[in-house]
């Protein structure tokens, strides 16, 4: 956290892709900021920060994770729901479910590189 800001780091640094445990994480982390009352603003960044998202996990559309799931729908409806400010940060590519968390924040922020 950086001063009232909380920078929400998501991925593998490498495609930084948003399979299904990633989205669980990115969830419960929000579910944590929006209960700090300390915490203002969320800035959500691909890990590395040379991507933000290649989209969806391919390796999971021909077998799909166990367990509780949060669907990329149900995570944007969430992120674009949010009470505090949600930043995109972009670098590199943002594809397909990448692109769709990245239109689901408030506000988003692009580098050279995007």
């Amino acid at each position: 956290m950086v001063s009232h800001v909380a920078v929400l780091e998501f991925g593998d640094g490498k495609l930084n892709t948003l399979g299904a445990r990633t989205r669980v994480e990115i969830h419960r982390a929000l579910e944590k900021i929006k209960v700090t009352e300390s915490i203002k603003s969320v800035v959500i960044v691909g890990k590395g920060g040379r991507q933000f998202s290649a989209g969806a996990d391919m390796t999971e559309f021909e077998n799909p994770p166990p367990g509780d799931i949060i669907m990329m729908t149900e995570l944007t409806a969430y992120v674009e729901a949010f009470p505090k400010p949600i930043v995109a940060a972009i670098a590199g590519v943002a594809l397909g479910g990448g692109l769709e968390l990245a239109l689901s924040c408030h506000y988003r922020i692009v580098d050279e590189t995007a």
